[in-house]
């Protein structure tokens, strides 16, 4: 049985529904892969998902990263047209406070399309002070944004405005200064 049968049995049993969306399953292997450090998992005594962690483990980690760049990859919107539905919000008294959980793009693109002075607490790197400026738009992101990474070596956030990828397949970045770069999102913990 594969990990992704045993969602849907779950969400089935739970939720009523089968249908699995791609971060509940990153979740998911996010938590098989820490299942060492994961104590939620050794109450879970179903022999079948024990088998298959371990059968399964080495392709994991792999499986999580192609999911990973699936999200970054398809969160970046590439039409303007397909901004529309958020125009409403300029018709709110600036500045407008967002609070969101959603790691994509569509509120810095729109805040450029509009020339609105946005802030999502960077500079390059974090700053928390920006929330105490003027700014028209004001984005506290909750799990992060695909345009966000963290120096590998220094552990400092810095938001990169680029598309980090080229024919479907993600870019390997690094700073100026020779410091590599990963990207750091927060995938949200399943919803019910």
């Amino acid at each position: 049985m594969s990990i992704l049968q045993i969602q849907e049995a779950f969400n089935e049993k739970t939720l009523k529904k089968k249908d699995v969306d791609v971060e509940q399953l990153l979740d998911t292997l996010t938590h098989l892969i820490n299942k060492d450090e994961d104590i939620i998992l050794d109450f879970y005594e179903n022999p079948v998902l024990r088998d298959s962690m371990i059968k399964d483990t080495p392709l994991l980690p792999r499986l999580k990263e192609l999911l990973e760049d699936f999200i970054r990859e398809k969160v970046v919107i590439k039409k303007e047209k397909n901004l529309e539905y958020l125009k409403e919000l300029l018709s709110i008294e600036s500045p407008l406070e967002i609070y969101s959980v959603n790691y994509d793009t569509c509120i810095e693109q729109l805040s450029h399309m509009n020339h609105l002075r946005y802030t999502n607490g960077f500079d390059t790197y974090w700053n928390r002070e920006n929330f105490s400026k003027d700014f028209d738009v004001k984005h506290y992101k909750m799990h992060g944004s695909v345009i966000w990474y963290e120096n590998k070596k220094t552990k400092e956030i810095v938001k990169i405005h680029v598309r980090a990828f080229r024919r479907g397949k993600p870019v390997k970045l690094s700073l100026i200064y020779g410091e590599d770069v990963r990207p750091l999102l927060i995938y949200p913990a399943q919803k019910m």
